[in-house]
């Protein structure tokens, strides 16, 4: 009982963590996702302050975090799979999107998801930290409406976990 508990409440705190960092993101970075009438508009300390706790949730814990990070995006790699044969999203059937789109942003996933599965079977350096932050900075930035944005941070997102990834490798065979 009480370690079913103990994981009710360490998920409802992701989620809550993942809400404020999408909103904090949305309110400061990417306003015209912000509905006129929600409180979101018309207050950036809000903004600023659930980016904030977001970010410092997100630090503490992302040896946790980035041990489900893989399976969350091939989670998503699959959806987009799905999407790219029905040419709709699997949430919204009622909303067209091009397959090119679709191909695109699964290839994304995909690669992501291999790419932070190799970051999950080691210790987390310093280096290794600040890509996974810049890269979920990137992934919540990509929501961007202007897809030269969503292009842009996506390709930030990929060069930093590449990077963490040669940065370990070749500082893994200096230490031999």
């Amino acid at each position: 009982m009480k370690s079913g508990l103990l994981l009710a409440a360490k998920t409802l705190v992701a989620i809550a963590t993942g809400g404020l960092f999408f909103a904090g993101i949305a309110a400061v970075f990417i306003p015209s996702l912000i509905r006129p009438e929600s409180f979101l508009a018309h207050s950036v300390v809000f903004g600023w302050g659930s980016l904030t706790i977001a970010t410092a949730i997100l630090i503490l814990t992302m040896n946790r975090w980035a041990k489900i990070l893989p399976g969350l995006l091939a989670y998503g790699a699959l959806g987009g799979l799905l999407a790219i044969v029905s040419g709709r999203l699997s949430g919204s059937p009622n909303t067209r999107i091009s397959r090119s789109e679709v191909i695109f942003i699964t290839l994304f996933l995909a690669v992501s998801s291999a790419l932070s599965f190799a970051l999950q079977k080691r210790n987390l350096n310093t280096v290794d930290r600040i890509a996974l932050m810049i890269f979920a900075f990137c992934l919540a930035l990509s929501v961007s409406p202007k897809q030269s944005t969503m292009l842009m941070t996506i390709g930030i997102g990929l060069a930093s976990l590449l990077f963490a990834l040669v940065y370990g490798s070749v500082a893994g065979k200096e230490g031999m």
